[in-house]
C-alpha cells in the first residue's frame, strides 16, 4: 500500500490523470474486475513508475504534446478511440513496455482482481498453485480470443 502523501506525489496532477487514461484503456473494468485506473489500483501502479519518474514524464509529455499537435486537444480531452490513436503514432515504445510491465504486476496484486480470476489473494510461493502439468486445456480461453495485437504496417 501506498504511504504517500501529496507533496510527495512523483506527478503533477495533469500526468497523473494521463496514467490514470492509459490504464484504463490497458485494463477496463469488466463484470466482476476493476479497472486497472481503479482508485486502489492506480497508486500502486503511480508508485512503480516513480523509480523511473523521468522517463514516464518525458513520455507523458510527448504524448500530449502530439496529441495537441494532430487533434488540438490535450490526451486526457480524447475519446478512447482518439486516444489509441495517438498511443499507436507516438514515439513511446520504452514508455509503453515500462508502463505495461508495471501495470500488470500491481494490477494482478490486487486481491479482488486474484479473487475474480480463482485464486486465493496470497503469493503464489511458498504454496505453490496447483496445475496439471499436461492440462493444456487452461490457454483454450487465450486461443479463442484470437490476436489481440495490430499488424505491423509492411
Amino acid at each position: 500500500m501506498t504511504n504517500n502523501i501529496a507533496s510527495d506525489a512523483p506527478f503533477s496532477n495533469a500526468e497523473t490523470a494521463m496514467l490514470s487514461a492509459l490504464a484504463a484503456l490497458m485494463i477496463p473494468a469488466a463484470e466482476k474486475l476493476p479497472a486497472a485506473s481503479d482508485a486502489k489500483i492506480l497508486p500502486e501502479i503511480i508508485d512503480g513508475l516513480a523509480v523511473n519518474a523521468a522517463l514516464v514524464t518525458l513520455a507523458l509529455g510527448a504524448l500530449d504534446e502530439y496529441s495537441v499537435q494532430e487533434t488540438n486537444c490535450a490526451f486526457v480531452e480524447l475519446d478512447e478511440q482518439r486516444q489509441r490513436e495517438m498511443i499507436g503514432r507516438a514515439d513511446i515504445l520504452g514508455f509503453l513496455q515500462f508502463f505495461q510491465m508495471t501495470t500488470l504486476t500491481h494490477y494482478y496484486q490486487d486481491d479482488r482482481v486474484m479473487q475474480a480470476i480463482g485464486l486465493d489473494p496470497r503469493p503464489a510461493w511458498p504454496e505453490g498453485y496447483e496445475i496439471d502439468e499436461t492440462d493444456w486445456s487452461v490457454l483454450d480461453p487465450v486461443k479463442a480470443r484470437g490476436p489481440i495485437w495490430r499488424e505491423a504496417p509492411e
